[in-house]
């Protein structure tokens, strides 16, 4: 029989707990088919991370639950209920905030232009400096090779004489 249930980790005086998913013959702390969650009753606020779509599946293939994590897996359910609705407050609370003149929507919107304007003004810029930098390197390449040119020319001048 398959049991879901709690193990224990974590230190003396610091626990925390995984939800895990094993065989009821087996001690507690043998080897699980898979670890659904954890729960950290330690931390404010309490932690609790539970895959109830796993929990969901391995209950339909006859799992059965423990009385604490049956009301843990509640606890889940009721926090993920409310996470949309509060998800969705913050958009309501935004909607009065559009509600502004039709000059004060303009306004941004060519502030966003200008910017985009000048963005596109300083890229040309840097093209430019850097275009300049090439070249002026280039120019310079060419008088700081032409000094060793002359002097391996005149090595070999040596080296002709004293032959």
């Amino acid at each position: 029989m398959l049991k879901i249930r709690l193990r224990r980790m974590g230190s003396r005086h610091r626990p925390f707990y995984r939800v895990v998913v094993s065989d009821s013959r087996r001690v507690p702390t043998a080897a699980a088919l898979e670890v659904v969650g954890y729960y950290d009753p330690r931390k404010k606020p309490v932690t609790l991370k539970l895959d109830i779509d796993r929990v969901d599946h391995w209950m339909s293939n006859g799992a059965q639950p423990s009385k604490v994590v049956r009301k843990l897996v509640d606890q889940a359910r009721v926090s993920a209920a409310e996470a949309p609705a509060a998800e969705e407050a913050p958009a309501a609370k935004e909607a009065p905030a559009a509600k502004e003149t039709p000059a004060a929507k303009e306004a941004p919107a060519e502030a966003a232009a200008a910017e985009d304007e000048a963005s596109t003004d300083e890229a040309e810029a840097n093209a430019e400096a850097s275009t300049d930098e090439a070249k002026a390197t280039s120019d310079e390449a060419p008088a700081e090779a032409a000094p060793d040119e002359v002097a391996s020319d005149e090595e070999t001048k040596d080296g002709a004489e004293s032959a």
